[in-house]
């Protein structure tokens, strides 16, 4: 795990970091102008598994997935089954064919036995099953499935998890990316501080409270023995790093490609020349070219309420919808 985290962080990025302290700074001078909060409404365990299996049913995704409570989380998330969460591995689930496809459990959709704000409901679905679970599905139909080194395809995280922060900010009140951003703002300063400092700078910086900063503080010091020394865990920063990447050059990306899979928008030009695009999943904001166009212009909107600059030398063209 200490190789692990030594991998990780040289890897910290810094590049967007001058972005992500301007949204920290538009949202605490809108909490220093805020009203305060009435008691926020929530979802509990129950509701979100009806709004899990509604979601699969409206979207054809139901067959081969399995939803689990789970004490243990503190958000929910899509994995692939192993043996000791079903009966089933993913492997048997490819290579059973005398069971039903819709009784083999292939992937599990887990849900934290807590309540969530109803304010993320519609983003968390849109973020762990209209992106992850669709880009799942969708790759094991690829020819690239088991063969990633043989097309040279990149580790897909960071445009898995960003296109997944899109999805979920585009229906949050306000679409400032304020979690992302302090994760990533985080591994930032612990790549240069040791625990205590950085625990005194992530406070300082966030005006949070002290167990928020304490979480966010272990989470970039995950895996390091000696939690003083510098260094921080930066696969944490995906989800803002991808989002930036994405969000910049969102109207030069083929769509229906990018969600064919789990690939890379890097990838994109190397997959489109055996990418099978006939009859994928693809989540309700994008099941047309009407839908796509108005999904384009809410991304536009959402670069602008986070102010990201367009990529250098990317235009406004047509959307780009491949048939």
């Amino acid at each position: 795990r200490e190789a692990a985290f030594r991998s990780s962080a040289r890897d910290v990025c810094l590049r967007h970091h001058p972005e992500a302290e301007r949204i920290i700074r538009r949202w605490r001078g809108e909490a220093a102008v805020g009203q305060p909060q009435e008691q926020e409404d929530v979802v509990e365990p129950d509701e979100m598994r009806r709004a899990v299996e509604e979601y699969l049913e409206f979207h054809g995704l139901q067959g081969g997935v399995e939803i689990s409570i789970d004490a243990s989380l503190r958000a929910p998330r899509v994995t692939r089954a192993t043996a000791a969460s079903s009966s089933f591995s993913f492997a048997d689930a490819f290579a059973a064919p005398s069971v039903a496809a819709a009784d083999v459990v292939a992937f599990v959709v887990g849900l934290p036995a807590r309540p969530l704000p109803r304010r993320r409901l519609q983003g968390i679905l849109d973020h762990e099953l209209g992106t992850h679970l669709v880009r799942f599905k969708n790759d094991e139909r690829q020819p690239w499935r088991n063969a990633r080194r043989d097309y040279q395809l990149q580790e897909p995280r960071t445009t898995e998890e960003g296109l997944a922060t899109i999805n979920e900010y585009l229906t949050r009140p306000g679409g400032l990316m304020v979690e992302p951003a302090r994760l990533y703002l985080a591994a930032c300063y612990g790549a240069r501080l040791g625990f205590a400092e950085l625990f005194r700078e992530v406070q300082l910086a966030f005006g949070s409270d002290s167990d928020s900063c304490w979480r966010l503080c272990c989470k970039v010091k995950q895996g390091l023995e000696d939690t003083s020394e510098i260094g921080a865990w930066s696969e944490g920063q995906a989800y803002f790093k991808g989002a930036v990447e994405i969000l910049r050059r969102i109207h030069d990306l083929d769509l229906r490609t990018l969600y064919s899979g789990r690939v890379a928008w890097e990838d994109l030009p190397i997959v489109s020349e055996v990418v099978d695009t006939a009859d994928i999943a693809l989540p309700r904001f994008l099941s047309s070219p009407q839908d796509a166009n108005t999904y384009l212009r809410r991304c536009d909107q959402l670069l602008e309420d986070n102010m990201l600059d367009i990529a250098p030398g990317s235009e406004h063209a047509a959307p780009t919808w491949s048939e």
